[in-house]
């Protein structure tokens, strides 16, 4: 196999892993990692990191794509 069979098996395989879900309860339910990437509303984010933080696992890494201004306030509000 050569370099480039190597690197779209490779692909194929990464992306026959990832799951899109609607209802974040079932999308965080065993999920080791969890990336944000909805509005850029403050309250939005904070509820929705709400949800996220209470149907996760403990272990459950959870990041924001937000500017990094606006995650310092997200995480504020969401352990306050």
């Amino acid at each position: 196999m050569n370099v480039n069979q190597e690197a779209e098996k490779f692909v194929s395989l990464s992306l026959g892993r990832v799951t899109v879900e609607t209802d974040a309860a079932k999308a965080v339910a065993d999920a080791d990692l969890v990336i944000e990437a909805i509005v850029e509303n403050l309250e939005t984010k904070q509820r929705l990191f709400a949800a996220l933080d209470s149907a996760a696992p403990r272990f459950t890494v959870e990041s924001t794509t937000s500017s990094s201004s606006l995650s310092g306030a997200v995480v504020n509000g969401w352990a306050a």
